[in-house]
C-alpha cells in the first residue's frame, strides 16, 4: 500500500530556495500582451479627468483636501459633478472640491477594502437641472494600482467600470 504522504508531484520548498530564473515568465504562460491602455493614455484621451491638475489659487485641490494618492474620475462622473459648468471656472472647481470632500468623508466612515460608494448632490447653474426632485449622483471609487503599480484612486458613476 502506498504512503498517503508520498506524492511525487507535491514538493514543499522554502521561498528562498526557489530559483526565480527557472520560473516561467508571464509571457510564456499567457502569451504576449496584445493591447494595453494606460491610465496616462486615458487621461490624455479625455476618458479620465485628472483631479490633481485642478488648482485653487496656487494649491492643488487634492492637496488641500489631504489626498495622498493621485485621483482621477471618469469623464461621465466629471460631467455629472460639474453639471454643465465649463472646466476651469470657479463653479466647476467648487463642485469638484465638494465631490472630493464627499469621497473623503465616505472613506473616513470606513469601507470594506479598496471600494467606497458615496453620493453627491452637485451645485448646478440655474436651468441646467430644473427637475422636480433632487439631482443626486451615485458614485463609487476604487483605490488600485496605477500604470507602474503605484496606488491611485479612480472615481466612477455607478455602473461604470
Amino acid at each position: 500500500m502506498e504512503n498517503k504522504n508520498e506524492n511525487p508531484r507535491l514538493e514543499v520548498v522554502a521561498p528562498e530556495a526557489v530559483d526565480s530564473e527557472k520560473l516561467p515568465s508571464a509571457e510564456s504562460v499567457f502569451g504576449p500582451i496584445i493591447y494595453a491602455y494606460t491610465r496616462a493614455e486615458a487621461i490624455d484621451d479625455g476618458v479620465l479627468f485628472d483631479c490633481g491638475e485642478v488648482c485653487w489659487g496656487i494649491q492643488r485641490i487634492v492637496d488641500i483636501l489631504g489626498f495622498r494618492y493621485p485621483v482621477a474620475m471618469t469623464a461621465g462622473a466629471y460631467g455629472a459633478i460639474v453639471g454643465g459648468c465649463e472646466t476651469g471656472t470657479a463653479q466647476s472647481k467648487i463642485a469638484l472640491a465638494a465631490c472630493l470632500q464627499a469621497l473623503k468623508d465616505a472613506i473616513k466612515q470606513g469601507s470594506d477594502g479598496d471600494t467606497v460608494y458615496f453620493t453627491f448632490e452637485p451645485l448646478t447653474p440655474p436651468g441646467v437641472f430644473d427637475l422636480p426632485f433632487a439631482h443626486v449622483v451615485k458614485l463609487w471609487s476604487r483605490c488600485g494600482p496605477g500604470d507602474t503599480a503605484e496606488p491611485v484612486i479612480t472615481i466612477m458613476l455607478e455602473g461604470e467600470d
